[in-house]
């Protein structure tokens, strides 16, 4: 009799503990898998020497994971992420920002990442969904890796135009709310006209048609006076969270698939979920 089948394993969801954006989050903290105390990491840019300690600091944590990292002047923490990934992989880039400004010192910041991130041997493309129709920065050796798609192409109705743009079978997510309108959301940084339900969409599209190997969401607005936050703070703070929290159920129902049964008697497979090779 052959075995009946079985739910693969959640995927985690973690959450950096090191923003006081999330202190006014309590909805998203009970959430997530796990709440991760990190060093709190420099602010828009960080030097070589820190960027190294921090690469170590976060090189424990789990694969395959969606993590939320807090306010976008943490955004490059992203490349850090992206350069544990040996698998082909593609990067879908949600952001009001293409991050691809020059990088000819070795300091990466919020405005630069992405440059650091054209380096890494697994990426093969840079998908870049904005908001306003913004150009990519400056020149780049490796342009030829992007696509840039403006969220005035129809993509909620077809997404196939989308999904031609991917050409590898594994995918990284990595999501700014700045890219949402402020009635969505609220960021420390100028916005987009996405709408949250756009996102939401988008974010699912991809996740059910490709192997999601890991995913991140930043753009919390952090408040002026950590545990003292302002009413304007709290209700950004609450806009934000349903944000959060609405990816994180997409995230939940894309990463937990009944797996196939297997003949009776044949041996245990390795597991492979998708985000093995992390």
């Amino acid at each position: 009799m052959s075995p009946g089948p079985t739910a693969s394993p959640r995927r985690p969801a973690i959450l950096l503990d090191f923003d006081a954006a999330f202190e006014i989050q309590p909805r998203l903290r009970q959430a997530v898998d796990q709440v991760v105390p990190l060093p709190s990491p420099p602010k828009w840019l960080c030097p070589p020497d820190r960027g190294r300690a921090l690469e170590r600091n976060l090189s424990h944590l789990p694969p395959g994971r969606l993590t939320f990292i807090g306010s976008g002047d943490y955004h490059y923490l992203t490349n850090f992420f992206l350069r544990q990934i040996s698998r082909p992989f593609t990067l879908v880039l949600i952001d009001h920002h293409d991050d691809a400004a020059d990088a000819t010192n070795e300091w990466l910041t919020c405005g630069n990442w992405v440059r650091f991130t054209e380096r890494h041997r697994s990426l093969k493309r840079i998908v870049y969904i904005d908001g306003a129709g913004l150009s990519i920065a400056e020149p780049s050796p490796k342009r030829f890796l992007w696509t840039k798609i403006p969220l005035s192409h129809p993509l909620t109705g077809n997404p196939a135009p989308l999904l031609a743009q991917i050409p590898t079978a594994g995918v990284y997510v990595s999501i700014d709310k700045d890219v949402l309108d402020t009635g969505a959301a609220h960021t420390n940084w100028d916005q987009g006209g996405l709408d949250a339900q756009s996102l939401i969409h988008l974010f699912e599209t991809v996740a059910l048609r490709r192997s999601v190997i890991g995913a991140d969401v930043c753009g919390e607005l952090s408040p002026a006076l950590p545990g003292l936050p302002t009413r304007q703070e709290e209700e950004a703070a609450q806009k934000n969270e349903s944000v959060n929290l609405a990816l994180l159920n997409v995230w939940r129902r894309i990463t937990v698939r009944p797996a196939l049964p297997r003949p009776a008697g044949s041996p245990s497979p390795r597991r492979f979920l998708p985000g093995a090779g992390l």
